[in-house]
């Protein structure tokens, strides 16, 4: 699996420091990850997760890597296009 596109949006305020749009292996996309910061300090990518009622069923919406490899890669990939898009705009508060 390889992340071929990452696009970064810095919201103005609000408690997630990004939200990504990723594009895997130029075949699937994927929506809704967040850039959010640790207890420790550190950077956190969260991965969407989406429960929804419809009257007795429910639906869960979700994604997560399958290994510790496939989400080191993704988080390396958000993680590096979002300190490129700090550093466009002139801020390193994110770091």
């Amino acid at each position: 699996m390889r992340v071929t596109k990452v696009d970064v949006t810095i919201p103005s305020s609000g408690y997630y420091l990004g939200y990504v749009s990723l594009v895997l292996d130029n075949a699937y996309t994927l929506n809704g990850v967040r850039i959010t910061r640790r207890a420790d300090g550190g950077l956190q990518v969260l991965y969407p997760h989406l429960a929804e009622r419809e009257g007795k069923r429910r639906q869960i919406f979700a994604f997560k890597p399958m290994n510790p490899i496939a989400h080191k890669r993704i988080e390396q990939a958000v993680l590096s296009a979002y300190k490129e898009e700090l550093r466009k705009a002139g801020s390193t508060s994110g770091f």
